[in-house]
């Protein structure tokens, strides 16, 4: 049986080769997507995918510079854009808002960088991915559940794929044992915490990319 990508190009039904040899994955995020690590979970999926990884990532941003500044560098022959951010905007969790707000609230930005990314490139998919858990309980991982989930809410909304990471990973940061293994500061992940990482985001990759 063969299979076809959103261009019409055949795809690897899973026998090893890289199905997306060529393909441009533009990486927006944090430091989580570019620091602290020696392999990244984009790097481990592009070497073993075919993607060709522009990094746009920038460590202590948000949805605000991605929206202003990580969005218009995208490149024009981009085949994939992917937003993994949230955990530096936990100053904004009171603000969080209704996920059908458009207003300058926490929602509204969200909303806004996912209109950025169609309007520059309506035929391309997008992915969003909800920040990972943090180790410091009050001001990290309540306010950046509350993130998570107002991501979440509006991807729900206008109908865009997201993978929650904070809920579904397995990354647990509140334990000693957890934040040992997966994080190298109970915030930043470990080459082994970017290796799961990868694993979960692989199938949620490939379903972009399908028909």
């Amino acid at each position: 049986m063969s299979l076809y990508d959103l261009y019409g190009n055949a795809v690897s039904a899973g026998d090893g080769t890289k199905p997306y040899a060529g393909k441009k994955w533009a990486v927006l995020g944090d430091s989580i997507s570019m620091s602290h690590a020696t392999k990244f979970y984009h790097t481990l999926i592009a070497e073993k995918l075919g993607f060709t990884v522009q990094n746009l990532a920038a460590s202590g941003k948000g949805y605000d510079y991605i929206m202003g500044t990580a969005v218009p560098a995208i490149d024009a022959d981009v085949a994939l854009v992917t937003i993994f951010a949230g955990t530096n905007d936990i100053v904004s969790a009171a603000y969080i808002g209704e996920p059908t707000d458009q207003e300058e609230n926490y929602s509204g930005k969200v909303y806004k960088t996912l209109l950025a990314v169609k309007e520059r490139f309506p035929g391309v998919p997008i992915g969003i991915i909800t920040p990972t858990q943090r180790h410091d309980y009050e001001q990290g991982h309540t306010n950046c559940a509350k993130i998570a989930a107002g991501i979440k809410a509006v991807c729900e909304v206008y109908s865009v794929p997201c993978f929650d990471m904070h809920t579904g990973s397995g990354l647990l940061a509140l334990t000693d044992e957890g934040k040992s293994h997966y994080f190298t500061d109970g915030l930043h992940l470990s080459d082994a915490g970017h290796a799961a990482m990868a694993a979960r985001i692989e199938p949620f990759i490939r379903s972009l990319m399908a028909p």
